[in-house]
């Protein structure tokens, strides 16, 4: 009880005694200035190290679904493959002309196009995409994590695989759209007409069942050895993405113009379309390779945005770090070297960066005791940290990434309460969950809370190489700075 009365009159006496304040080179609260007398500073060293996070995130139908082809000398290979169904919303199913006059012109698949993470320079080289059938069902009614890998059958586009994400944003005027930001994948003619045409006398229009049965979906999927640096991010619920089947009347009388139905994906819960997003790490042959499950305290260690990595951080020295009262405390990371990683502009770092801890008694990632919270509004990221500066280091020509967390209130709970210190993960989740509970003494029960892409990462978008523990540039080392007063 004395000591709590000594500290709760020294913050009193220091807040009332300061008029100057003073801020760390990245932090955004007041503290006192360091003056030595009464307020000091410490750096703490970390022990760095970097592990494949076998904690997979799920992607939902109304998520971003990304396609397409990253060779990334650092990170590694990344190829993202897409499956869905694209089908009718009503059975039973028909077009609106006789099946015997009716003539199939062609079947488009057009993709709402939302952006892209990679090279997409003049002259960036082009994509092999195919477009395969699926060769088994998926389930509507489930959410996929993204090593989904089903089965795929026949080449749907052949003769029609090369895909420029560039042309992506162009405009599409014609008779049936006016638009802008689609991927538009011409099929060869025999799709048109199993859909068009033939899909009519086998009765596949009749119920959901019979059509899933004769068609179970569409797979893109780059071609092996494919060329490109460039994930394209597509949403699959939006209207804009559907299976567009143009069709004309020929009769002895008639000879009608073009005419287009679409199938889209259907939203209902008893005939819920299958969505999956594939997205497969290769990390064989690049640097990170050898940075991978080490237990060494590494010099460079690499964040890389779900499904990817997380650094393992561990700082000894709170262990033994007498009791005093901290004003603040705050682990610093740094990009490492962007001047010799030629994809840094291209390939740029994670938005958002996460400093959590992993939970053995419910095996997940679990917030920083005290000083990560969530209210109503979402997660106190403004004061935890987290979200990517860039700041001129000096000996670098660009500007690298900069990443800081406040640890403050866990770091007080360690000297004076001893509550327990333990070993720290940085990483970029996308569609993640953590466990999180008030700050002390109003702890109470854990609860979950879900983080969104909207306000983490996108899927697969980001990666970072950040200065390690025992990196040998001081300016640069990950470490923990604390600003305290004794008492």
């Amino acid at each position: 009880m004395r000591n709590l009365l000594l500290i709760a009159f020294a913050i009193i006496s220091i807040s009332v005694a300061c008029t100057k304040i003073s801020t760390t080179e990245i932090g955004n609260g007041l503290i006192p200035p360091v003056d030595n007398v009464n307020t000091f500073d410490t750096t703490l060293e970390v022990f760095t190290n970097t592990f494949e996070n076998q904690v997979l995130p799920p992607v939902y139908k109304t998520d971003d679904h990304v396609i397409g082809v990253l060779n990334d000398p650092i990170f590694g290979k990344t190829v993202a493959s897409a499956f869905f169904e694209f089908k009718p919303t009503i059975y039973p199913y028909a077009f609106p002309i006789n099946p015997i006059y009716r003539v199939a012109d062609s079947a488009v698949l057009v993709l709402n196009f939302r952006g892209s993470y990679g090279d997409t320079s003049v002259g960036a080289p082009n994509q092999e995409w195919e477009v395969r059938e699926l060769a088994e069902l998926g389930k509507g009614d489930s959410v996929y994590k993204t090593n989904a890998n089903p089965a795929v059958g026949a080449l749907l586009n052949s003769g029609n695989t090369t895909i420029n994400v560039r042309k992506f944003r162009d405009s599409v005027i014609n008779k049936f759209e006016s638009t802008v930001n689609q991927v538009r994948i011409k099929l060869s003619h025999d799709v048109a007409l199993r859909f068009i045409k033939n899909y009519d006398s086998t009765n596949a229009y009749r119920s959901d069942s019979a059509f899933r049965e004769a068609f179970k979906g569409f797979a893109i999927v780059p071609r092996a050895n494919s060329g490109g640096n460039t994930l394209a991010r597509v949403n699959l619920m939006d209207m804009d993405s559907k299976l567009a089947l143009y069709f004309h009347k020929d009769s002895a009388n008639v000879k009608s113009d073009t005419s287009v139905n679409f199938f889209r994906i259907n939203p209902y819960l008893d005939q819920s379309s299958f969505t999956a997003n594939r997205i497969a790490r290769d990390f064989s042959g690049s640097e990170i390779a050898g940075a991978l499950n080490t237990t060494t305290n590494e010099a460079k260690v690499y964040a890389l945005t779900a499904p990817g990595t997380y650094i393992n951080v561990t700082i000894p020295g709170l262990r033994t770090l007498s009791n005093r009262i901290i004003h603040r405390a705050e682990l610093l990371a740094y990009q490492e070297d962007a001047d010799n990683d030629p994809l840094a502009e291209i390939l740029t770092p994670p938005r958002y960066l996460l400093l959590a801890r992993y939970d053995n008694d419910f095996k997940g990632m679990a917030s920083v005791p005290n000083d990560y919270e969530i209210t109503s509004t979402g997660p106190n990221i403004e004061n935890f940290g987290g979200f990517q500066f860039y700041q001129n280091i000096p000996g670098f020509n660009k500007k690298s990434a900069v990443y800081t967390f406040n640890l403050s209130r866990y770091v007080q709970g360690i000297v004076s309460r001893k509550d327990s210190s333990y070993a720290l993960r940085i990483y970029a989740p996308s569609n993640d969950s953590i466990k999180f509970n008030l700050p002390y003494p109003n702890q109470g029960v854990f609860a979950t809370y879900q983080i969104a892409p909207s306000n983490s990462n996108r899927m697969a978008e980001g990666r970072v190489r950040l200065a390690g523990g025992a990196h040998p540039n001081e300016r640069v080392r990950m470490r923990v700075r604390i600003i305290y007063s004794r008492l």
